[in-house]
């Protein structure tokens, strides 16, 4: 189910839930949203950032909720940028091809090029 969150209410974000959440235009908001989780025991949860997500300046910065602000810090991460939290982070590692040193963007991708394997 889809819920909207506004700045007004950042303290009421659902992070009790088991669901993934991705969070638009978040950055300036980004250590009050980790705020919030570290104190609903989130700590370990998995974070990723994506700034320019597929195009050839794309920056990516993978962490927890306790250690995301560093990464963003020092992959030198800014608005705009996708902020996404919960297990959906860890599929990453499925779409290696993705993000990898030699990778193709994602809009320049071949129908053939992206397969998922079920396990």
């Amino acid at each position: 189910m889809l819920q909207k969150f506004t700045i007004k209410n950042i303290d009421s974000l659902p992070v009790v839930q088991e669901d993934d959440m991705v969070i638009l235009m978040g950055m300036s908001k980004l250590s009050e949203i980790m705020a919030v989780f570290r104190a609903s025991g989130k700590g370990q949860t998995p974070v990723a950032i994506i700034q320019e997500g597929t195009t050839p300046n794309e920056k990516i910065a993978i962490a927890t909720v306790d250690t995301i602000e560093k990464e963003v810090y020092r992959n030198g991460l800014t608005n705009p940028a996708i902020i996404l939290i919960g297990e959906v982070v860890r599929l990453r590692e499925k779409i290696h091809s993705v993000w990898s040193t030699d990778r193709i963007p994602l809009a320049n991708l071949q129908e053939n090029q992206l397969v998922l394997s079920k396990q």
